[in-house]
Formats: structure tokens, C-alpha cells, sequence
């Protein structure tokens, strides 16, 4: 029922089967549909808690944790969905790939650009976290990949919120050389192109900055901010 998306009928089976079974064995399964079931129906602490369980019943299911931690992403309880993230890239082995790094990186960026005092207190550790990732990526990563070094560059502008330190102007201008040279993402190029005009503007170097507003203005005449 649940792979027919009959919710409705499925609850009906699984509230029977799930409470009602007495002494009855329950395996790795069971557990797996009753939190996808109630994912769909919106009870996620009842989902979060059966997809749990189900890797209790049976660790070895690796993708499992990537499932849980797609939910928790999708709920922005981004702690939880590190922590499947990254229980998924200890023990996935040959499943895990450098997109699942990526992901980890992104997670921990949220995380520190969160104002909310479970984030705030732990921003530290969640950059230190993003730049690792994301460094793995750039590591890893084809040459004329642009993401590694965009998102480092927002994860150092973090550590850097006035950018007069200029420590996200290198990872930028690695975006720009990438960018510029396959023609394409103009809004990332926008992106690098306002922050260097901004840290050359507050380090008071003017013609420097003034050259990067008109690339902008050169791609999107209308920018307020370029103008």
C-alpha cells in the first residue's frame, strides 16, 4: 500500500500489524515502511524514530542513513542530518561518493549561517566542518569544477561576515577563472564579481572595486547594488 501511495490504507494495515502483533518478530522492513509511511502522512518524529529502529535491527543498511539524513535535511534539523550524513560516509564504503561530501559540506554551512541558539553556540565547529568538506571536494574534484572553491568561498566569507580579511577572495577568484572561462552561471559569476568589488571597496581600493560592479552591470544591467 505504501509503494502504491494508498497512505490511508496502509495505516490501517500497519497500525494493526505494528500494534498489534503481540510477540511477533519485527524485522529491518517492517520498520523501513512504517517510517516511510508516516514520513508521507507528516508524523515525522514517529518517522524518524521507525527508520531508526530499523537500523538498529540492521546497521549494515547502509543507504538507510542517507535516507534519514535526506529527512532531517528536509525538515532543517541539520545537526540530525549531519549526523546520518556522516554516518553514512564512515560506513558506506564504495557507496560514497564525493556529491555525498558536498552534501556534508553543505549541511555544516546551513548550520553555521543558522541564528538559532543550538547553531550559534557550535558555529565554530560547523564552519571548521564545512571547509573540510568542501576542501575534500575541490581535492577531488575535476579542475574545471566550479563548486568546491563557490562554496568555500561563502563558507570562509563566514569567518570573514565584513570582509576586510579577504579570506574568501581567493576560492572567488578561482570561481571567476573557472567561470569566466566556460561562458556559464551567471548568477554564481555575480556572486564572486559583488564580493571582490566589496573587499577592494572597504580596502580602499576604489578603481580595483569599481572594475568589478561594471562586470556585473555588464551582465545584468538592472543590479541596484552594481549601480
Amino acid at each position: 500500500a505504501v509503494e502504491l501511495e494508498k497512505y490511508d490504507l496502509a495505516k490501517e494495515y500497519a497500525e494493526s500489524f505494528m500494534n498489534e502483533g503481540g510477540d511477533a518478530k519485527y524485522i529491518y522492513l517492517d520498520y523501513v515502511y512504517y517510517g516511510r509511511l508516516m514520513s508521507n502522512l507528516g508524523e515525522k518524529e514517529k518517522a524518524y524514530a521507525q527508520l531508526e529502529k530499523a537500523l538498529e535491527i540492521d546497521p549494515t543498511k547502509v543507504d538507510m542513513y542517507k535516507e534519514l539524513g535526506e529527512l532531517y535535511e528536509r525538515d532543517g534539523d541539520y545537526i540530525n542530518a549531519i549526523r546520518q550524513y556522516q554516518n553514512f560516509i564512515d560506513k558506506g564504503e564504495d557507496k560514497v561518493t564525493l556529491s555525498d561530501f558536498f552534501t556534508v559540506g553543505k549541511l555544516n554551512y546551513y548550520a553555521a549561517s543558522d541564528t538559532a541558539a543550538v547553531y550559534a553556540a557550535n558555529k565554530d565547529n560547523f564552519i571548521a566542518a564545512a571547509d573540510s568538506a568542501f576542501t575534500m571536494v575541490v581535492e577531488k574534484a575535476p579542475a574545471d569544477n566550479y563548486l568546491g572553491h563557490f562554496w568555500l568561498a561563502r563558507t570562509n566569507s563566514l569567518k570573514d561576515p565584513e570582509s576586510t580579511l579577504g579570506l574568501a577572495k581567493p576560492h572567488y577568484e578561482k570561481v571567476i577563472e573557472i567561470l569566466e572561462a566556460a561562458g556559464r552561471n551567471q548568477n554564481q559569476l555575480i556572486e564572486a564579481y559583488r564580493y571582490l568589488g566589496y573587499y577592494y571597496y572597504v580596502t580602499h581600493r576604489l578603481a580595483e572595486s569599481i572594475s568589478y560592479w561594471e562586470k556585473i552591470l555588464a551582465i545584468k544591467p538592472d543590479d541596484a547594488v552594481a549601480k
